[in-house]
């Protein structure tokens, strides 16, 4: 059951990326995705804008009957910065 889970989730991601890259302003780049957390960077300006773009993108995607609902951070701060180490601990 959880190989399904997992494929599943892994499908959804890979199809929210290259959803996002069709619609993403040209500054906009995806740098990684960990899990079900795809990592953007782009100037601060577009920031908002492409929040909603990729959160749009994520809540669409599924087709199930049940609605996805995402949510997201921003910072103008790194990755590693952003998510303290305690955190993983």
């Amino acid at each position: 059951l959880n190989l399904l889970i997992q494929g599943s989730a892994a499908d959804q991601m890979k199809r929210v990326m290259i959803n996002y890259h069709s619609i993403k302003h040209e500054t906009a780049r995806i740098l990684l995705s960990v899990h079900d957390e795809p990592l953007i960077t782009c100037p601060t300006q577009l920031r908002d804008k492409e929040m909603k773009k990729l959160q749009e993108v994520m809540d669409d995607d599924t087709g199930w009957e049940v609605p996805m609902r995402s949510s997201g951070k921003t910072s103008t701060k790194s990755w590693g910065e952003a998510v303290p180490y305690e955190d993983f601990e």
